[in-house]
């Protein structure tokens, strides 16, 4: 069973209306049905916005969950972000995401985001760090 939401997008791209519960029924059934029948991994965590949006986030590192679920729902190839966050603490990280536009998705006119933090290599780190420092002493002057 292929479910569909029937919200359409604005002519501006944007979500100006609110979801129902017939619209997050749907919805949600959607990532039951991705994990029930297909056997993909649950999300660590599902939210569905009050306008027509929804966000699946997976465990830390667990980018085949996110390459796999960006499949079933028609989404392009997800990518790492460009910016490391947390570059003072322990375990600095990147996002590893694909977002759905309006169309070429299982849920049409819902933009849909999936994503897990991913830990940043000891390169990206190195060159975030160069980049932290040329601003601030670019700031100092």
């Amino acid at each position: 069973m292929e479910s569909s939401i029937t919200t359409a997008p604005s002519a501006s791209n944007t979500t100006e209306t609110a979801t129902t519960p017939i619209d997050r029924t749907k919805a949600f059934r959607l990532v039951v049905e991705g994990v029930a029948t297909h056997g993909l991994p649950i999300p660590m965590s599902t939210d569905l916005h009050d306008t027509p949006s929804m966000t699946l986030r997976f465990d830390d590192d667990d980018t085949d969950a996110v390459d796999r679920w960006a499949a079933y729902l028609g989404l392009a190839a997800p990518t790492r972000s460009k910016r490391v966050h947390d570059l003072d603490r322990d375990r600095p990280w990147k996002s590893y995401s694909t977002d759905t536009c309006w169309t070429g998705s299982r849920v049409p006119g819902w933009p849909i985001r999936v994503w897990c933090l991913v830990t940043a290599t000891d390169a990206e780190i190195t060159a975030a760090n160069v980049l932290a420092t040329a601003a601030a002493l670019d700031g100092a002057k």
